[in-house]
């Protein structure tokens, strides 16, 4: 798995996290039991929203313990207003970092193929 990868592969990358503070959604995972499962019986009842949240600061720790770098953003709630904040951060850090890396990043040779064969694809659909 990708996750195996960051723990035990070569320490060559960093880990964004992204937490969500307002799911804006009430849902509880039911109280259920199942056989061979039990060891997970502790998430029951409880918000799903909740055991997310858990799940990315108990991976973040992890992730942390072993020395790999990392960081945590943290969103309000999910609609476009942060969603299109967070694009821009990342299109914003993703121009810094080839500034000082002295890569055009606008300059993408090896994403050229995909864009073709999309629009390749739109112009067949369009000849339909």
């Amino acid at each position: 798995s990708f996750f195996q990868l960051i723990m035990e592969g070569p320490q060559d990358k960093t880990v964004s996290f992204i937490r969500l503070e307002d799911f804006g959604s009430h849902l509880s995972i039911p109280e259920i039991s199942l056989p061979h499962l039990e060891k997970n019986d502790f998430v029951n009842g409880r918000s799903f929203q909740s055991l997310i949240n858990a799940q990315c600061d108990a991976t973040l720790e992890a992730v942390r313990s072993q020395g790999i770098a990392c960081d945590l953003i943290t969103l309000e709630r999910l609609d476009e207003w942060h969603v299109g904040a967070l694009f821009m951060q990342y299109e914003l850090l993703t121009a810094l970092a080839g500034h000082f890396l002295r890569i055009n990043t606008y300059d993408q040779p090896g994403v050229e193929l995909g864009k073709q064969i999309l629009s390749q694809k739109f112009k067949a659909k369009d000849n339909q």
